[in-house]
């Protein structure tokens, strides 16, 4: 019996096997390892019993293998210092114990003895076969069995399926919980980046909005420099132009003005010539002298008023 299988796989192994073996098997043999008696096979005895009964005990043989692990030990000695479990299992056994040499296989003397053991269990069983009244309360026992571990089944598939739903809802609030921190956490992340950027747009916009306050002002410092230096200019040009203006008026009054001295002196020479009046020319040159002096801008008025006098 392969121990590594379910107990219900074991169980439905065990029913095929007595439809297969009708009327009835004469003997059952029970393979184990020469080694420590495991809780797997403590556990397929218990199947074997409680499927078969305990009057099964006595068609059955156990049936070690490895016996080579065992060097110059019998498999009685083994038997006799193995716990107190394996003990009571051969004990009860109807055909005791064999065992086998698995390196050995040209020894045909093992199966020999093997089989002679399972004839004396039978001849002390009277030649008679696990009967089939012994089926029957084996296969109410297998269905029970069977039955049992169903619902035993059936009550563990509902647990795990509950286990696993609030496994399940658990592993779901905890992603929920994971996500919704995780979206907390990238939101204050974003929070804190657009604060930033903001800021430094922000700084950059005062940044910008100081270099063309500062770029206006010093423009319109050159442009109100450059204006007051074209006025400058201006009002310069104007200035001389005005001087220059009244320096040609100047020269042309002083010329017109000598102009009309001459033209009056000639006049009066011309007079007295006509008139034999030569004597009275100094005296009017003297009176257009003082004439002419009072368009001058530069006569003194003491000068004037004595020349008047």
């Amino acid at each position: 019996m392969d121990t590594q299988f379910s107990t219900e796989h074991i169980t439905k192994e065990i029913a095929k096997s007595i439809q297969l073996s009708s009327p009835g098997p004469h003997a059952f043999i029970l393979v184990l390892k020469v080694e420590r008696f495991t809780e797997e096979e403590k556990k397929a005895v218990e199947i074997i019993e409680d499927v078969f009964g305990e009057g099964a005990s006595k068609f059955m043989i156990v049936l070690f293998t490895r016996k080579e692990d065992l060097e110059d030990e019998t498999i009685e000695e083994f038997v006799q210092r193995s716990s107190k479990e394996l003990q009571q299992l051969v004990q009860k056994c109807g055909g005791g114990c064999h065992a086998f040499n698995n390196k050995d296989n040209s020894d045909r003397t093992q199966v020999t003895e093997l089989l002679e053991k399972i004839e004396r269990m039978v001849a002390v069983n009277g030649g008679g076969y696990y009967s089939s009244e012994m089926y029957e309360k084996a296969e109410a026992a297998i269905k029970e069995k069977q039955e049992e571990i169903m619902k035993k089944k059936e009550k563990e598939i509902q647990r795990e399926q509950e286990e696993s739903r609030a496994k399940l809802q658990k592993e779901l609030e905890e992603q929920k919980k994971k996500m919704v921190e995780e979206y907390q956490k990238r939101e204050a992340a974003n929070r804190i980046e657009r604060e930033r950027e903001e800021r430094e747009l922000q700084e950059r916009i005062k940044t910008e909005v100081k270099e063309e306050r500062k770029r206006l002002e010093e423009e319109f410092k050159r442009e109100t420099e450059a204006r007051e230096k074209n006025e400058q200019d201006e009002k310069q040009k104007l200035e001389e132009e005005i001087k220059r203006k009244e320096k040609e008026m100047e020269e042309i009054m002083k010329k017109q003005q000598e102009e009309l001295i001459r033209q009056k002196e000639e006049a009066a020479r011309r007079e007295a010539e006509n008139a034999n009046l030569l004597w009275y020319a100094p005296l009017v040159k003297k009176v257009f002298g003082w004439i002419s002096s009072l368009f001058n801008p530069d006569t003194d008025l003491g000068t004037v008023t004595q020349l008047k006098c």
